[in-house]
């Protein structure tokens, strides 16, 4: 049986929730803890801004802390992470993008230099 495709392409965002001590802790000793989590909060809304214009993009999120934060994307699709290592959440999120879309790429949260064009690139590798 074919699974039925809802769309060609998705964006599959991978986030913690910036929660002080929870990210970027190696720059804590610069910034603090709240920085370092502001810092964070930041490159993934700064992410998020440049890849929802672009693509159908959904935001995984880790359960760090609480979910506040996400209120900041009331139009973006938000899934929580299963449990596991790195690699069996991004496997589990491929694999439930790749049952809805021809294409799936994953990218981390706290890119800065990311952008629509290099995640178009990366599609277009994928044919």
């Amino acid at each position: 049986m074919s699974k039925m495709v809802l769309t060609e392409q998705l964006v599959q965002i991978f986030c913690k929730l910036p929660e002080p001590g929870k990210v970027k802790t190696r720059l804590e000793p610069c910034l603090g803890k709240q920085g370092a989590a502001d810092l964070y909060g930041e490159l993934l809304e700064r992410v998020v801004a440049r890849l929802k214009p672009c693509f159908n993009t959904e935001l995984w999120y880790a359960r760090t802390g609480t979910v506040e934060f996400l209120r900041r994307f009331p139009r973006l699709e938000q899934k929580q992470q299963v449990e596991g290592d790195l690699g069996e959440r991004m496997l589990y999120s491929m694999s439930d993008g790749l049952a809805r879309s021809e294409k799936v790429v994953l990218v981390g949260s706290d890119c800065p230099q990311i952008d629509s064009g290099y995640v178009a690139q990366a599609f277009a590798v994928l044919k």
